[in-house]
């Protein structure tokens, strides 16, 4: 079933229908604050659940995405059954329309993926065509569609997660590397290209799917082996971990994203018994609870997910239950929200307001003074 958003909705409306009836009554600082919140209030959707999209042009498993400055949504490397992948390819929402883009240096599946602040879409560990876990991180910048090497990790691993912490530097968790699984932690700064370790997981897991939540936690999420529900998450601020409550869903080689709501979501992968149905799962950082939503259309797992700038999370490739069949499906879930608007710039006629607003508090002030003086001087 679909959760519905009806609180979050009157709460919106609420704030907005306020900021109207009041902003005619403001000083003209409270107008232009209010103007502000008007533009910047985060948009309810009218509803929330599945839908499907232009398929990718290469169907693969294990992948990577990552969503790109200008809104485009990337797929990089993975596995056709046959091959390890460097093709990239990217979506276009608004065009409903994949493109081809260049080519990854490094041939790889199993691999993770995250945007830089420097605008920049790191690819990150993985498998090669010999099955090796390779330590190798290779950045694509979209303006240029080109790629270039940077530092690689410490620990060569694949199967591994990665996410962006607010802090600027992208971390990298678990996988498995030298046959075995790991629970190591290690964050890249671009301004530097240098790596670090930092605290590891409680939970060495390969399998591990990761997203950056709006507090600025790292949540890592589900894993093998087995296969399990284990939810944790890592504060970059104090470098230390929490153990949170776990999924109602169990799997490895799943997705997770960020959704626009503030929640974080578990999407797909593969249960112990080798089962794969498709569940989600929203996890409440403020309630540290999990509510169950809309299982996916076409249930997979070893797919990968990004959260668009549209607010929407897309879910590409994977495989299907039996493992047999790559896929090139799309599936997009809408949360049901869209994100804050940036704020554009102040209206000519609030600007005229604030400057008429301040002449008006001068001349009050001037007077007052004036009056202060006559009755000091009688």
């Amino acid at each position: 079933m679909n959760w519905t958003t009806d609180g979050a909705v009157k709460g919106i409306a609420t704030t907005r229908r306020f900021a109207l009836s009041r902003m005619a009554r403001l000083p003209v600082f409270g107008v232009v604050g209010a103007w502000i919140l008007l533009v910047s209030t985060p948009s309810a959707l009218a509803s929330s659940g599945w839908a499907t999209a232009a398929p990718m042009p290469t169907a693969r498993s294990t992948p990577a995405a990552a969503t790109s400055p200008n809104g485009r949504i990337y797929t990089i490397g993975g596995d056709d059954g046959t091959n390890r992948l460097s093709t990239t390819e990217a979506y276009t929402p608004s065009t409903d329309s994949w493109s081809t883009a260049a080519s990854m240096p490094t041939a790889r599946n199993a691999l993770a993926a995250a945007l830089g602040q420097d605008r920049r879409i790191y690819a990150i560990g993985g498998f090669d065509e010999s099955s090796s876990a390779v330590a190798t991180v290779e950045a694509y910048m979209p303006s240029t569609d080109s790629w270039s090497t940077v530092a690689p990790m410490p620990t060569a691993r694949g199967a591994l997660a990665a996410a962006t912490g607010l802090d600027g530097r992208i971390y990298a968790l678990g996988g498995v590397g030298n046959g075995s699984v790991l629970n190591v932690m290690e964050a890249y700064t671009p301004s530097t290209n240098s790596w670090a370790t930092v605290a590891p997981m409680p939970t060495a897991r390969w399998g591990v799917a990761a997203a950056t939540g709006l507090d600025g936690r790292i949540y890592a999420l589900g894993g093998c082996c087995p296969a399990d529900n284990t939810a944790e998450a890592y504060s970059p601020g104090t470098n230390s971990w929490a153990t949170l409550s776990p999924m109602p869903i169990t799997g490895d080689l799943l997705a997770a994203a960020s959704g626009p709501d503030g929640r974080i979501y578990a999407i797909g992968g593969q249960a112990d018994n080798g089962t794969t149905d498709g569940a989600t799962a929203a996890y409440s950082p403020v309630t540290n609870s999990w509510a169950s939503i809309a299982p996916m259309p076409t249930p997979c797992r070893g797919l990968a997910a990004a959260t668009g700038k549209d607010g929407r999370i897309y879910a590409v490739g994977g495989t299907n239950g039996s493992g047999a069949t790559q896929l090139s499906t799309l599936q997009i879930y809408d949360t049901g929200f869209s994100p804050p608007k940036p704020i554009p710039e102040v209206p000519r006629s609030i600007l005229l307001a604030l400057a008429g607003g301040l002449g008006v508090i001068v001349v009050v002030v001037l007077r007052r003074a004036r009056l202060s003086a006559s009755e000091k001087a009688s």
